[in-house]
């Protein structure tokens, strides 16, 4: 079988197990010079990368559309991912702290990977904490 060949049939496969990102990379890659020099694990954190980006993305997305957080006054597009325990926006810890969102009938949804501060936070802003683990 033709190398070619291989690599078509891997793009179908990809394509079939609804990985169109994957398949794009690996067009791209295989068209790209130097394909042939690139490291094993390199090939695979650059096929697989983007496409875990985008699966966690729409699946973070659809929790939080079905949560019903839209429309709050500090929404995930001003929020920023960082290894450090620094809270953005600036200000939440101060529309946390005014409790304004139980006036306004909105939920508090604190999201972050594990000992990032979440429930300092929350307890800093003087909520009161209920953990949900699943």
């Amino acid at each position: 079988m033709k190398r070619n060949e291989r690599i078509q049939g891997l793009l179908e496969q990809l394509h079939e197990l609804k990985l169109p990102l994957m398949a794009a990379t690996l067009e791209k890659l295989y068209g790209a010079k130097g394909f042939d020099t690139i490291d094993r694990v390199e090939l695979l954190e650059e096929l697989v990368g983007q496409e875990y980006q985008e699966k966690t993305s729409s699946a973070f997305r659809n929790r939080l559309g079905r949560a019903h957080l839209s429309g709050c006054p500090q929404t995930l597009d001003k929020c920023t991912d960082s290894a450090e325990r620094i809270y953005l926006p600036t200000e939440i810890t101060a529309t946390l702290s005014s409790m304004n969102f139980i006036k306004d009938g909105l939920n508090v949804c604190i999201l972050g990977p594990s000992d990032s501060g979440k429930s300092f936070l929350a307890e800093y802003s003087g909520l009161r904490v209920h953990v949900v683990r699943r």
